[in-house]
């Protein structure tokens, strides 16, 4: 049989050795929370009437203009920039630096019913990252495989039906996604 001082001291040596373990032991990092998007390519029937196309679905489409939709789970960092010969330029918020979106809610670029002009080949760069990371590296994004069909309005007031995809934000960095642009 021990001594009840022994039990005592043994019992508050392991209750220190669960305590530091915990505290010492790193947090998880946060879960990665998608941003769902989608890329609606537009382009001018010969009647002035206008065709839609997914451009993540399609990336090699012909377009006159285009328009982007996100819809983050959570709030995020923005920045869409055009590529063209090595020239960059901000799109995405009109002044420079990052666009926060709240999360929840659809976010339509340039705005809803309104459309970036093509003219040649350019890339589409977008940045996101989640909206309390100082900006970090770039790390490519990933596109998931799930498409949620959306309904988006064209100049004409059509409709046209695209995909929407899930664009994962990692917890560090920010997450760059490149769609080409073809004019026409």
């Amino acid at each position: 049989m021990r001594h009840p001082a022994l039990r005592l001291f043994q019992l508050l040596c392991a209750a220190t050795v669960t305590v530091i373990a915990a505290i010492a032991r790193p947090l998880p990092p946060p879960p990665e929370r998608p941003v769902w998007m989608s890329v609606l390519g537009e382009s001018e029937r010969a009647d002035g009437s206008w065709a839609g196309v997914d451009l993540l679905q399609t990336p090699d489409a012909s377009i006159d203009r285009f328009q982007i939709t996100l819809r983050p789970e959570r709030a995020v960092r923005v920045r869409l920039e055009a590529v063209t010969d090595g020239q960059t330029e901000q799109l995405y918020p009109a002044h420079a630096g990052d666009a926060v979106l709240g999360g929840g809610r659809s976010w339509a670029m340039p705005g809803p019913r309104s459309f970036f002009e093509v003219r040649g080949h350019a890339r589409l760069r977008l940045v996101v990252a989640a909206e309390n990371n100082s900006p970090g590296a770039d790390i490519p994004a990933r596109l998931s495989g799930a498409v949620h069909a959306v309904t988006l309005p064209l100049t004409d007031g059509s409709a046209a039906k695209i995909g929407e995809r899930s664009l994962v934000v990692a917890a560090a960095g920010q997450a760059v996604l490149e769609v080409p642009l073809y004019g026409r």
